[in-house]
């Protein structure tokens, strides 16, 4: 199905109306029923996309801001650190004993389990 052809009159009545619409602060939907009024008769999504071409640089403009993430950073969350905080350290350090008893308990059945079945 072809794409439907608006006049250049049309199509700059359609693109004013809108992007004064967005320009006010208004909603897509507000601006979508805008431009509804300046004759378009298509779906809000493709005004949008309109309205996006039609801000798109064009030959002979200065380039645009950069946009994405800045060069040389990496992406992803950085590892997370524990900071210790006063008087978290002793709280810090029962927690960490009673963890390795328990995983040190756990390896002493495992073994105990494993030398009962080869006897």
């Amino acid at each position: 199905m072809p794409q439907k052809r608006y006049d250049k009159k049309t199509k700059a009545a359609i693109l004013k109306v809108t992007t004064e619409a967005r320009a006010a602060g208004k909603a897509w939907a507000e601006a979508y029923k805008a431009a509804q009024t300046a004759g378009y008769t298509g779906s809000r999504p493709a005004i949008e996309q309109m309205i996006r071409f039609a801000q798109a640089k064009k030959p002979g403009q200065k380039p645009a801001a950069k946009r994405g993430r800045p060069a040389g950073k990496r992406r992803g969350r950085p590892p997370t650190q524990v900071k210790a905080v006063a008087g978290l350290d002793a709280v810090q350090q029962i927690v960490k004993s009673t963890v390795q008893q328990q995983v040190n308990a756990a390896i002493d059945r495992a073994i105990a389990a494993l030398q009962q079945s080869k006897v």
